[in-house]
């Protein structure tokens, strides 16, 4: 039996995996494993988790735990629940006594912002504020925001300005705003690895608009997960075969503001339009932290500058995919079948 699917709105992977559906057993462990399985919507995304398991009614309490400990972390970076950290952050400009998992995420976006010289910058909220609202408009401009506006919120967007103060963080300039979309998923996606880990499961597939591949499938191989052409994801680019990795994808064409995908949801923080190097691209990292802010970084970054950033950035492989779908690949830790 096998299965395909598309990830969400960012990314564009498909899953290649056999015997989901039926009891395999291990040579590891001569026990049979049975796949317990739970599909939804987790921050706005598609989501998927599969895990391998000797007793389902077991299996079926850890997705219940996954599932609580995301609706945690949604309390602290969801855009759209009022009460949640960052609406709050974004509404007044500062928050005080943040929790450990947004200092968390502040201080690894900051860190990758460094690294990247601000190709990944989360204070990019102004510019989807502008985009979104401009598309909205009825008789709207085809061309775009009007450059007056573009730069308005351009002026905003600065990762420099994000002050971390202990357990507050807070902004230097009125009106700016952060969004985690390209880094709270692969976040949540760790700590529902790492809850699995300790609760003793080591064969699972992990999918939150980012995949962690927990162990090898439980027929001996490891996990295949295919890069699907940004322009017509039905169309599968190339594979991947990993074991105890994260894999990333982003692509401008995930969310599009108009028909042609001229202006989509990746922004350049430097130009305030929207990124236009490659139309997709994939990460393989230790975690999906990691390559969930590459994979948004490396679409923006100098294409001279993308082996650097994969380096410096914490990630083991890139596959940046062209408007041709031609893929050039980065790093040398993970071999690409087609």
């Amino acid at each position: 039996m096998s299965k395909s699917a598309t990830l969400g709105r960012r990314a564009f992977l498909s899953i290649a995996a056999v015997g989901l559906g039926t009891a395999l057993w291990t040579r590891r462990t001569g026990k049979a494993l049975t796949p317990v399985r739970w599909s939804g919507q987790i921050m706005g995304a598609t989501a998927d988790l599969t895990l391998y398991v000797t007793d389902a009614r077991w299996g079926r309490a850890l997705i219940e735990r996954c599932l609580d400990e995301v609706d945690r972390l949604e309390n602290s970076f969801s855009l759209f629940r009022p009460r949640s950290e960052l609406s709050r952050l974004n509404r007044n400009g500062r928050l005080d006594n943040a929790s450990a998992d947004l200092l968390a995420v502040a201080d690894r976006s900051m860190r990758m912002s460094q690294a990247s010289a601000g190709a990944f910058d989360v204070t990019v909220q102004p510019l989807w504020n502008l985009y979104s609202s401009h598309f909205d408009r009825w008789g709207k401009d085809a061309d775009g925001p009007a450059a007056e506006a573009v730069n308005a919120a351009q002026a905003l967007v600065d990762w420099r300005m994000v002050r971390i103060d202990g357990a507050s963080v807070a902004f230097a300039r009125p009106s700016m705003g952060i969004t985690f979309n390209s880094i709270a998923r692969g976040y949540a996606t760790d700590r529902v690895t790492s809850l699995l880990r300790q609760a003793g499961l080591d064969r699972a597939l992990v999918d939150m608009d980012n995949y962690y591949a927990l162990g090898s499938h439980p027929d001996g191989r490891p996990w295949r997960l295919g890069v699907a052409a940004p322009r017509a994801p039905s169309r599968t680019l190339m594979t991947l075969e990993v074991e105890n990795k994260a894999v990333a994808s982003a692509s401008g064409y995930g969310t599009v503001f108009d028909r042609t995908g001229k202006f989509h949801h990746i922004f350049d923080p430097h130009s305030g339009g929207c990124a236009s190097n490659w139309a997709g691209c994939t990460v393989v990292a230790e975690q999906a932290t990691t390559a969930d802010a590459l994979s948004t970084a490396l679409l923006v970054a100098p294409k001279d500058k993308i082996a650097e950033l994969l380096t410096e950035g914490g990630g083991s492989k890139a596959y940046m995919v062209d408007e041709t779908g031609r893929i050039a690949t980065y790093g040398n830790t993970t071999t690409p079948q087609g």
